[in-house]
């Protein structure tokens, strides 16, 4: 039911690329990680998302908890360690929602999608003259109507 309702809601859906069999080697979580059905919730996604046309992307999952998402610090802590403080900038969440957030990020930015760089830009004072205000539309308008100024 729930890839059911992931493919049915998004277009694209990004993931750490966990492999259950490293998960479960030498771990005394073992015997949970293989309950929690991991590999089967990925090959049921997998399959869903082909046929619906849902676009899956797999992101490396190195240091996604350990990495700051807001500024890209390294904050280390221990896998009982439920919240992250970072000490540069301040951010703090849960652990989890921090990883949550670098898994986006690295997914976006293999897509192309991720956040474009901010740079400044000098407008200046316009050159166009023979521009009617009346004929200016503004930006982000739903309409294709004038606005006059």
């Amino acid at each position: 039911k729930l890839t059911t309702a992931y493919v049915e809601s998004y277009d694209t859906i990004i993931l750490e690329d966990l492999s259950i069999d490293e998960m479960c080697e030498g771990s005394r979580y073992a015997k949970s990680n293989l309950d929690a059905s991991w590999g089967l919730f990925k090959e049921l996604l997998l399959y869903k998302a082909e046929s619906a046309g849902v676009e899956i992307v797999f992101v490396d999952l190195e240091d996604t908890t350990q990495e700051c998402s807001q500024c890209g610090s390294m904050v280390p802590k221990r896998i009982w360690n439920r919240e992250h403080k970072c000490p540069e900038c301040g951010f703090e969440t849960t652990r989890d929602h921090n990883s949550a957030l670098n898994i986006k990020k690295r997914g976006l930015n293999k897509l192309g999608r991720g956040r474009a760089e901010s740079t400044p830009v000098y407008t200046g004072t316009s050159t166009l003259t023979h521009v009617r205000t009346s004929s200016v539309v503004e930006s982000g308008s739903s309409s294709l109507t004038s606005k006059a100024s």
